[in-house]
């Protein structure tokens, strides 16, 4: 008895441990939806290199993730530079679960499977709208209301490009224009942006979505010669002062100002900028690469 008991013993452990054999992601394309409310779902793609590696699609742009951790069924996918979370049970026909950005408390239920369409696309077309929309965000609520320079490109049913505004852009958009009904999306582990609009000639009527917390209505003009404010004209000096000005800690805690030696007699590039902003990120991508291939004495 004793024998027979350590043999059911042994098989019963080697039963549980195949049922808790560790499970990873298959490589692949894969379509993902993040629910914005009972009815709206955002749409993304992404491909699985490895089980190490995926990369996130969003028209021209291509996310590298590398951060991804296993936890028996479940993965974690940990999106670069922001705190942006995917964690997801995985089975046969994929993956479910959801996308958290911890500090914010925002949760959005996340689900995947292999496919490589982002919207239903239709073979009907009744308009093209490459080219430039003037736009208008909230546009009837004063406080909220700004503007924007809506730039896409249709080939066919796809339709890819952003909504310009005076202080950044809304990142890469893709999606469909079905008929008269635009769609377009991206994720970037930031943001997780929807635009839904109804086109009438040389009009749209929309809303976007940023993820489940926050929607507004928008209008839009086909205007080809629509151009926002001149950048260079919406920062400048208050009216007695001459120079900039500052002083605050690096992330050593030593304080850095504009009057500090290293500086003097150099053109300096002040950026200000949030470290949650794709956008700002991009802009200090493009000045590092702008010093590097300019340095001289005179550029600090």
């Amino acid at each position: 008895m004793k024998y027979i008991f350590v043999i059911i013993l042994a098989v019963f452990m080697y039963s549980c441990h195949q049922n808790t054999k560790l499970k990873t992601l298959e490589k692949g394309r894969y379509r993902a939806e993040l629910k914005v409310n009972d009815t709206l779902n955002l749409p993304f793609n992404f491909e699985v290199i490895s089980e190490n590696e995926m990369r996130i699609f969003n028209a021209e742009e291509v996310i590298e993730v590398k951060d991804i951790t296993y936890d028996n069924d479940s993965v974690h996918i940990q999106m670069p530079v922001f705190e942006g979370l995917i964690v997801a049970k995985i089975d046969n026909e994929g993956l479910k679960g959801h996308f958290e950005i911890p500090s914010l408390n925002r949760v959005m239920v996340f689900n995947a499977e292999k496919g490589d369409s982002r919207f239903k696309n239709s073979e009907d077309l009744k308009v093209n709208i490459s080219g430039n929309w003037e736009t208008v965000f909230s546009p009837e609520v004063e406080e909220d209301k700004y503007i924007a320079k809506g730039i896409f490109k249709q080939d066919g049913n796809k339709v890819t490009g952003t909504f310009r505004t005076t202080t950044g852009d809304y990142r890469f958009l893709e999606g469909v224009l079905n008929g008269n009904q635009l769609q377009l999306s991206t994720f970037d582990g930031a943001h997780a942006f929807l635009f839904t609009a109804e086109v009438k000639d040389s009009m749209m009527h929309g809303m976007f979505y940023s993820g489940n917390h926050w929607k507004e209505p928008f209008t839009v003009i086909r205007n080809d010669t629509f151009e926002l404010p001149n950048a260079n004209e919406l920062t400048y000096l208050k009216e007695g002062y001459e120079n900039l000005s500052f002083a605050f800690p690096d992330e050593n805690g030593n304080t850095v100002s504009l009057e500090d030696e290293r500086f003097k007699d150099k053109m300096v590039v002040v950026q200000i900028m949030g470290t949650w902003c794709p956008n700002c990120l991009d802009e200090s991508k493009y000045y590092s690469e702008f010093y590097k291939t300019h340095k001289n004495k005179d550029l600090e």
